[in-house]
Order: C-alpha cells, then structure tokens, then sequence
C-alpha cells in the first residue's frame, strides 16, 4: 500500500509539472484581462485640467493606476501611451532619445511598455497600418508611433539623405569661444554625418496644437513654418532671435564646447541659482542682484554638475512683482516659440526646480 501511494504521488507532481510546462509555453499575453485602452480622468481642455494649477500635478494625475497598468494588454497599453496628454514632450527636446528618455521617466505607461515581450510586434503592426497614409489621413498619434519605433528599436541612425542641405558651422560667443552649429536645418532635411531626426511640418503643426492646451498659460509667438526648425533654444536664446536665424547649437556626440561654453567663458554673469539640496541660504543671489528682463533662464544645473549644459533656456520676458521671473520665452525643440510662465513647460521636472539665471557680461 505504501509503494502505491509513493506512486500515486509520483504521479501527481509530474501531472502539475506538465500543467505549469503547458500554462509557460501560453501566449504572455493571455495573463492580461483588459483589453481598452485606460481613459484618463482629466483631460487637457477642461476646466478640470487649468485647475490642477501647475504641470507636476497634471502630469500626475497622467499616470496610470498600478492595478490597471499591469493588467492591460500590450495593445491596449499602446494606445493609452500614444493618448498620453504629455506624449508630445518627446518633440521638446534637442533630439528626440532624450525626448524618448524624458518622457519615459516621467510616465509610468511608457516604463511598462518597455517591459513587454510583443512590444516590437505590437508597434510594427500598428506602423505597418499608417505607413502608406499621406499627411492629410495621418493623425498625430500615427506620427507619434513612428517615432517611439524608432527610438524602441535604435533605429536612429537617420543621418544619411540625398536632400540633406545643412551642414556643420562655428558660432562664436560674445568672448568668442568657438561652439558648433548646424546650419540650415528645417523640417524634412536629414543632415549628413548630424544625428538629427526627421520632422515633417504637418507633424509639428500637430504636435503644437496639442501644446496649445497641454499648456494653457503658454502663448504661440512662431508656430510651424517650413523654416523654424533651424534654430533651437540654445540658439534663440544665447545666438540670435531674429526671424532669420538659421543655426541649430549644441546637441552633438562632441560636446566638448557645448551650450555652457556661454556660461562658463565669461560671457555671462550668474545672477541667480538653484537646485534640489542647494546648502546655500535660498538662492544664490549674485551682487548684481536679482533677476531683469532679458536675462538668461537656464533650466538645469550649472556646468560643474552636468558638463552637457542646461536641459533648455530662454530669455526672461517679465518679472513678478518681489516674487522673481514671470514669464520667458523660449523655443520648444523642433516645435514653436513660445512665451510661457517659466514654471509651465516641459523641462520642468517632479524632482524639485533646478534653474539658474544669467546676465550678460558686457
């Protein structure tokens, strides 16, 4: 009797060891139950979303409920990443790996999708679908699924183009430190030997209007034309404003003389500075006092923590009454310019302010 319940028992754990063999070798994605996209509860437009009051707490209320999160399907998390109110941000950016990187660590969508194993399959179906649309049939989420392939999938190396008409120039600072440029630069043109993207007007216009409403205390000064890509918020800010400035600064592999060359050459005075876990008293106020129109808003910090420059800068536009900067203006990546409050933007991050304002040395 006992040699027949051994065997029994025997038996038992190798029909539970083919069931969990069976139950692994299933499609992973028969473990999610839901198979909609997640609708976001505020929403930008409302009246719900301008009341939130500030971009940190819009973007949180963004994220997606941990107990929904992990049981989507991957197509239904797809959809819900490319509806994500802040999935433009991605265009924010001097290139588009750091747009990728930024939005992906500020949105817990983006984060889970890249955990998945039929991630590849799911957004190459979904771009195989949209691939032969023309410009007045695709929709902006079809212009934002291109990109998170390319970005996914490493597939950057876009610097080859038989249109490709800018090429690599020296801007000088006004201590004349040389800094690289990219010259000519507008939506559509690939840049031999630049690791530049690809942007279509349409798409931009696109991802403005989004901007429009995802920021409502921000104003439009120059939307999408067929030019305005051709300068970025280094250029704008510490180059040139005019119309006809065409130079894209910084943002390349070499970034030995990148955009805080213009802080650290003397061109320009610290006035202002501040970070998370300063030990100085508040901020650091220089003697020549405290922030004026025209000064230099620099998002980030300063050269001796992060040697690649600023995240973004722009040009302060006016102040608040004993309360500092007001509003700047500043140009948004390959997308417009923009006069915004300087807290309502992408470049601020949930880690806490990190900023320093500067003035120039002549």
């Amino acid at each position: 009797m006992k040699k027949v319940g051994k065997a029994a028992s025997i038996s038992i754990i190798v029909v539970c060891l083919l069931i969990l063999a069976l139950g692994a070798g299933k499609n992973p994605e028969s473990r999610y139950t839901i198979d909609t996209p997640y609708e976001y509860p505020i929403l930008p437009g409302t009246q719900e979303w301008i009341d939130l009051g500030d971009v940190i707490s819009r973007r949180q209320a963004c994220q997606i409920p941990e107990d929904i999160l992990h049981d989507m399907t991957t197509d239904a998390l797809f959809q819900t990443v490319l509806d994500y109110p802040f999935i433009s941000d991605i265009y924010a950016f001097n290139n588009l790996s750091t747009g990728y990187e930024t939005v992906k660590r500020r949105f817990n969508g983006l984060q889970e999708l890249e955990t998945r194993s039929d991630y590849f399959d799911v957004v190459s179906n979904y771009c195989n679908k949209c691939y032969s649309l023309d410009k007045k049939e695709k929709t902006f989420e079809d212009y934002v699924a291109e990109k998170l392939y390319l970005v996914a999938f490493n597939n950057l190396d876009l610097n080859i183009s038989p249109y490709a008409s800018c090429r690599m120039v020296t801007v000088y600072t006004p201590k004349d430190s040389p800094i690289p440029a990219v010259e000519g630069r507008t939506y559509g043109v690939l840049c031999n030997d630049i690791s530049h993207n690809i942007f279509t007007q349409d798409e931009m216009q696109k991802a403005i209007e989004r901007d429009k409403v995802r920021y409502p205390s921000a104003t439009l000064l120059r939307g999408a034309s067929s030019d305005l890509p051709s300068y970025n918020c280094y250029s704008y800010a510490l180059y040139s404003q005019s119309y006809s400035n065409n130079k894209w600064v910084g943002g390349f592999p070499d970034k030995e003389n990148g955009p805080w060359t213009y802080f650290t050459d003397g061109s320009y005075d610290l006035v202002v500075y501040d970070y998370p876990g300063y030990t100085g008293v508040d901020d650091f106020i220089s003697p020549r006092g405290t922030a004026q129109v025209g000064d230099i808003f620099a998002y980030g910090y300063n050269a001796n923590i992060d040697s690649l420059g600023p995240t973004h800068v722009g040009i302060v536009n006016s102040l608040r009454y004993q309360s500092g900067v007001d509003n700047v203006v500043s140009k948004w990546g390959a997308g417009g310019l923009w006069l915004h409050p300087w807290h309502d933007c992408p470049y601020i991050e949930e880690t806490g302010e990190a900023y320093s304002i500067w003035r120039s040395a002549k």
